[in-house]
């Protein structure tokens, strides 16, 4: 069965910030002659021509911008509100409440289409949207010049807008010369029922970012085994799949081996869940010993509590809440086997 194309829905523009006791203030020349050293593999070159002045400054050049923030201001803590929040910030980053509530200064880069807009109260101004071939080289760029801030002097915390994901300077380290780093691409918002299946407790999630390269989210549901192992397999997925681009149909199967089913399957939008999404089950796993279940006992429904997506980029102000509310789905509909892929063992990217 033919599977069907990939449509990403990008966002408007992409926003990273770097949390730091003391910000050491770039030269805006020495930065944009970086930029455009490290990505003119891309075709990409930007102007000149600075706008601003002193540490606040944008650049612009192939139809986006790019801006930066350096203030010795901590940002507001209602921007970090949703990813605190977030049970896998607090399993990843311990330290992450701390880090927005201690922090003095502050790098904010974004990166979007045309020029950046002010913002002014009462009016909303259109974001230009960005194509998918845009929202690649965005991306890169994003990586890139967060590196160029982050080579200077190592920040407490970089949050990573474009998935919420909120993470300690450390970490981020360990994926900043990475091509495409998934872990930074997607956060998963956690779910379980608790229940305990071969002594293992059942743990899921709901991705948000994925529907930035898929065009749909990615529900993984509860199994007993690992998170870093499930995130694995949907970071092998959304690659594999975004360079392929085209989604399988429902029906077929997954894995990193021959031995590993993992069901691919797209909920019907309802009104209690109006998002589309890809539905992950796995139905076989040998090395924790899942495929041949015990009689009468059958894979947990994710729980009807409904999730918090995470939220925007951090903003020098309060920014205001989401109003999605998405649920995690029942357990797919078991489906007849059908065509399969083996990924092969690949980083995380």
């Amino acid at each position: 069965m033919k599977g069907f194309a990939v449509k990403p829905l990008p966002p408007d523009k992409v926003q990273v910030a770097l949390l730091y006791q003391t910000c050491k203030p770039a030269d805006p020349g020495e930065f944009i002659k970086q930029i455009n050293k490290v990505i003119a593999f891309t075709g990409l070159r930007f102007e000149d021509t600075l706008y601003g002045h002193g540490r606040n400054f944008f650049f612009t050049g192939g139809g986006l911008y790019i801006q930066v923030e350096q203030s010795d201001n901590p940002l507001s803590a209602g921007g970090f509100q949703q990813t605190l929040s977030s049970p896998f910030t607090r399993i990843s980053f311990p330290e992450a409440d701390q880090a927005v509530r201690s922090h003095a200064s502050h790098v904010l880069i974004s990166i979007g289409k045309g020029i950046p807009m002010p913002s002014i109260t009462g009016i909303n101004l259109p974001e230009t949207g960005l194509s998918q071939g845009e929202f690649s080289i965005v991306m890169t760029l994003a990586q890139v010049a967060t590196n160029f801030f982050f080579h200077r002097a190592a920040p407490m915390a970089v949050h990573w807008g474009q998935s919420n994901i909120l993470m300690s300077g450390k970490a981020y380290g360990s994926l900043a010369q990475q091509p495409d780093p998934m872990p930074l691409y997607i956060h998963p918002s956690l779910f379980s029922s608790r229940a305990v299946i071969g002594g293992r407790q059942v743990i899921g999630f709901r991705t948000f970012g994925a529907a930035h390269f898929l065009g749909k989210e990615i529900v993984f549901n509860e199994a007993p085994v690992p998170l870093d192992w499930m995130l694995s397999r949907v970071y092998s997925f959304v690659a594999t799949m975004r360079e392929r681009g085209e989604l399988p149909p429902a029906g077929d199967s997954f894995g990193t081996s021959a031995d590993e089913i993992i069901r691919i399957s797209y909920n019907t939008p309802s009104p209690e869940d109006p998002e589309e999404f890809i539905g992950l089950t796995l139905e076989r796993c040998p090395d924790f010993g899942i495929g041949d279940m015990p009689e009468g006992v059958e894979t947990p429904r994710p729980p009807s509590e409904p999730a918090t997506p995470p939220h925007a980029a951090p903003q020098p102000r309060p920014a205001p809440s989401s109003t999605l509310r998405p649920s995690p789905p029942p357990r797919p509909e078991r489906r007849p086997y059908g065509s399969r892929s083996v990924f092969g063992k690949r980083g995380l990217h």
